[in-house]
């Protein structure tokens, strides 16, 4: 495995009230030492644009994730054990118990699944029934994420152009520089927009299930 990967981690709530799932891809970095294999990658808040810095220890046992920023946490995931951490968020402290029912690895030259099962209680009492899909692969070509941003750069300025030739006329210098200086801006911002097509979203920040 490279060291420059995808991370794709999807992860699943089960409730009285219904299921939730939420998938999110982004970049990270990935190594194996003395057996054991770490990952590295950042998650940034839907409205605060702040980064959450994530690091998974992972082994057939015992996956350890660590949380550092806006959420700070150290969750551990062992079979057929309830260990509890505490969960801290702007809003406030929680503690938070992980009882992990299942751990299963997958691991290849060019990839590596981890699946994750565990029961969710939050000051003692039984939130969830929880899964978590990790999926790491090599990024390729300059990484599909690159690839991905540069087909919604094009969209930005196809949508730029349309917005410049309604509003303004082709022979104003003027609306040229508008036209120049609104893709200037769009290009710089810090979430891309996305006029209906797929994309790397930002990751949503979840408290239970994405790690």
């Amino acid at each position: 495995m490279t060291k420059d990967v995808l991370v794709t981690v999807r992860g699943l709530q089960m409730t009285p009230d219904g299921d939730d799932t939420i998938e999110v891809t982004t970049t990270g970095k990935y190594y194996e030492k003395d057996g054991k294999r770490y990952l590295f990658y950042d998650e940034i808040g839907d409205d605060t644009n702040l980064i959450v810095k994530n690091s998974i220890q992972i082994t057939e046992e015992h996956v350890s994730v660590s949380k550092k920023g806006l959420i700070n946490a150290q969750m551990n995931f062992e079979k057929e054990n309830k260990l509890v951490s505490v969960y801290e968020t702007p809003y406030g402290q929680m503690e938070m118990g992980v009882y992990t029912t299942g751990i299963c690895l997958d691991e290849r030259d060019d990839f590596l699944e981890l699946k994750l099962e565990y029961l969710l209680e939050i000051n003692n009492q039984h939130v969830s029934d929880s899964e978590i899909l990790l999926q790491i692969r090599p990024q390729q070509n300059g990484s599909e994420d690159s690839k991905i941003k540069s087909h919604v750069s094009m969209r930005y300025t196809a949508f730029c152009l349309l917005l410049y030739l309604f509003f303004f006329p082709l022979d104003s210098v003027f609306s040229a520089v508008v036209f120049f200086a609104l893709l200037s801006f769009l290009k710089r911002a810090k979430k891309p927009f996305f006029f209906g097509g797929a994309g790397i979203a930002p990751p949503r920040t979840l408290l239970i299930s994405v790690m």
